[in-house]
Parts: C-alpha cells; sequence; structure tokens
C-alpha cells in the first residue's frame, strides 16, 4: 500500500483569515469546505503520494523531508463555469473530471513561507499533531510535507513513508509529466506496487 500513514491538516481561510482549522488522521478524514474538492483529493491520493515521493527524491535526497515543502495549487476546471447542462453531464462523468493541477513544485520551507506567510500557523499545527500522536511510529519511517491550495482551501498532509514502501518505488524524473497528463489530461491509468502506469 503506498504511503499508508498520514497525518492531514484541512484549513479554510477567508481574506488571509484562517476561519477553519481541523487535524485528522486518514481514516478520519474530514471532508473540506469544497466536498467536490475533497473527492477529488480522495481519488488521486496515489498519484499525489507518488508525485510527492518524486518531487523529493527521496531515495537521493532523504534530508530533504525536513528543508523541503511539496507545493501544489489546484484549480477548478474552467467547464464548471458554463451553463446548468454542461454541470449536469460533469456530475455524470465523476468528480475526478472538477479540477486540475496549475502548480507543482518543491519548495524550502522558508521560501514556502515568504510566498504563504499564513501558511506558518497550519504547518505548525500540523507539527503539534504528529508530535502528539507519532510515539509508536518505527524510528525509520521518512516523512514528507505536501501542501495543496485550491482558492481558500488547503490540505496539508504530513505523508510518513516506511522503509519498505521506499524500496518499492520508482523514482522517475518525468513524473511531472506523467503526474499533469493523469489528472488534467485524464490519462487513463493504474497504481502497480505504488506507482501510476498509463494504460
Amino acid at each position: 500500500m503506498l504511503c499508508n500513514q498520514s497525518t492531514t491538516l484541512v484549513v479554510t481561510e477567508r481574506d488571509g483569515i484562517i476561519t477553519s482549522l481541523t487535524t485528522a488522521s486518514h481514516q478520519g478524514h474530514p471532508p473540506l469546505s469544497n466536498k467536490r474538492l475533497w473527492k477529488w483529493l480522495r481519488g488521486y491520493k496515489p498519484v499525489f503520494s507518488w508525485a510527492c515521493f518524486n518531487a523529493f527524491q527521496l531515495k537521493d535526497h532523504p534530508e530533504r523531508a525536513k528543508s523541503h515543502i511539496f507545493f501544489v495549487v489546484v484549480e477548478p476546471d474552467a467547464q464548471l463555469q458554463i451553463g446548468r447542462k454542461m454541470k449536469m453531464k460533469m456530475k455524470k462523468q465523476g468528480a475526478e473530471n472538477e479540477f486540475h493541477i496549475a502548480l507543482a513544485m518543491l519548495l524550502t520551507r522558508d521560501d514556502f513561507l515568504q510566498k504563504s506567510p499564513e501558511a506558518r500557523v497550519f504547518l505548525s499545527k500540523l507539527d503539534q499533531s504528529e508530535a502528539a500522536i507519532g510515539g509508536g511510529r518505527p524510528s525509520n519511517a521518512v516523512s514528507t510535507d505536501m501542501v495543496l491550495r485550491c482558492g481558500n482551501d488547503w490540505d496539508c498532509r504530513r505523508l510518513r513513508w516506511e522503509q519498505k514502501e521506499l524500496d518499492e518505488m520508482q523514482q522517475d524524473e518525468e513524473w511531472a509529466l506523467l503526474v499533469f497528463s493523469i489528472v488534467n489530461e485524464k490519462a487513463l491509468y493504474q497504481i502497480v506496487d505504488g506507482n501510476p502506469v498509463k494504460l
């Protein structure tokens, strides 16, 4: 199973003010204020986890786990802005058609906080939640932070990788092309040993 442990922080902010801040385990993940976005994220979880692994290049640079953040910006598909008939059609096709990736990049924590100073509060909260529940975790696990933003909604995940999982993962220098193809171009894929493979 790909990255089978995580701590998630769901944040909603309005005009720079955080209006909702909730932590949860992967088993009790609360919906974002945008339920369609939450459903879409859940559907693509293995793809985003694999992208995070590759963005960090964990096999070659495990030290980045403490100094960097994988930042993803998601936007609603343009089709959602057109008439009611199209929205009904999109609903029949499923939530995976409702959003696309606008940006996906690895940033140092300092650079990320300079670009998004409001993130300091919820990253600190994520650290506190991790410390509170981290007692029984394997010492060889590596944790990476992934922050996804869509408008006022933030989804912040601390993904924990056990050595067995890292050994099974395939590092791909062209990971971004594959992820954009799967998510934005709706390419068909399947997960094989934790790695997305286009059909």
